[in-house]
């Protein structure tokens, strides 16, 4: 069975989006079917995107100190954040994305026989919220890690082995982590968010169960949880990481050099599947496209489009100063690796799921 987008056509901006997202809290707020709480626009400030974050990570449970002290990094990255994530849910909700993505969650659930209610808003809670947890660290001079066994080290819980991502990334990502601090003197965030987050998650859940608090009696910590935070762990692990094309040979000098030579892609080469790995397919895509990083501004988001029609996904911008091409050319990027995205006269991007729903026999 192939995915299919609905048949109505949505365009909307992404500050519409985010808007009337946010303001139907019940889709989203995992953790109270009341939807309290939240009387504010994250996205107003980036003091209001930290206070969001900082707040869910309260209400869920979470907030240990590795996790909740490394919010006040962010600095403007966390309203990036934020606009993914409900950004993220509003093509989830109004694509069949849902189906793929809700069949894969339940296979997770079954398997590991979770039985919370594990769902798309939870694992996309601690997916896209937690997915830059380390850009701070990546930013950091002198370096926090000089190599990969130092973060390892670093940490009480390794990365159990891979869930959710394509297989070859088991054999690269320390490699990787490698060429990242040789070739670029920085720790790749994606991969130390990782370790961070199923970490502090297990020290977190550990502590809970046995010293349950009035507070979070409604909460499940369950040991099969643990499943489930290492997939999140890997999808934030992967989104990173960065292929190299075989037509450049600076690219394959260095994807040699350091042993990561399955990152590097033919020309226009497709390596990621939706249909074997819905969820971080979707994550690389809403974490491309996602405007506000490239604005900074939230107003200027109205001025930003996404239109949803049928197999395709239409970004176009009236923003005409530079942020605006950066829009563009973000979105465009996607065709080096991810999904066929074609830029128009006009200057909207057409990205083209057809050639990944409905692939020829």
């Amino acid at each position: 069975m192939y995915l299919r987008f609905k048949n109505d056509i949505l365009k909307k901006s992404f500050k519409k989006i985010i808007d009337e997202t946010f303001d139907n809290k019940s889709n989203w707020n995992y953790y109270t079917s009341k939807a309290r709480g939240f009387h504010y626009n994250p996205m107003d400030s980036i003091e209001s995107s930290r206070k969001f974050l900082k707040d869910f990570i309260i209400l869920s449970g979470k907030a240990e100190g590795i996790l909740y002290n490394e919010i006040d990094k962010l600095k403007d990255r966390a309203t990036h954040v934020v606009s993914a994530f409900f950004t993220g849910h509003y093509i989830y909700e109004n694509t069949h994305f849902k189906t793929s993505i809700d069949h894969e969650i339940k296979k997770l659930v079954e398997k590991f026989n979770v039985k919370s209610d594990v769902g798309f808003s939870f694992v996309w809670f601690l997916t896209c919220l937690f997915h830059d947890l380390g850009y701070k660290i990546e930013d950091s001079k002198p370096k926090t890690f000089k190599s990969f066994k130092d973060l390892e080290t670093s940490l009480s819980q390794k990365l159990p082995e891979n869930n959710g991502i394509p297989k070859f990334y088991n054999l690269i990502y320390k490699n990787y982590f490698t060429f990242r601090i040789k070739q670029h003197d920085k720790n790749d965030h994606g991969i130390v968010a990782a370790h961070l987050l199923y970490d502090s998650l297990c020290t977190i859940r550990e502590f809970t169960e046995r010293n349950p608090s009035e507070s979070y009696k409604n909460l499940c910590w369950e040991k099969q949880l643990l499943d489930v935070y290492n997939f999140c762990a890997w999808n934030i692990l992967g989104h990173n990481m960065w292929f190299g094309s075989k037509c450049k040979p600076e690219d394959v000098n260095q994807y040699s050099k350091f042993k990561i030579k399955r990152l590097l892609l033919k020309c226009n080469q497709i390596k990621l599947k939706l249909k074997d790995h819905p969820f971080f397919f979707f994550f690389c895509l809403v974490d491309t496209i996602e405007p506000y990083k490239k604005v900074l501004d939230y107003d200027s988001l109205d001025k930003v489009f996404l239109e949803i029609e049928d197999y395709k996904i239409k970004i176009s911008t009236d923003l005409k100063c530079s942020c605006g091409q950066e829009i563009i050319k973000q979105a465009t990027s996607l065709n080096n690796w991810l999904i066929p995205a074609n830029k128009k006269p006009n200057g909207s991007v057409i990205i083209n799921l057809k050639m990944q729903l409905c692939p020829k026999k």
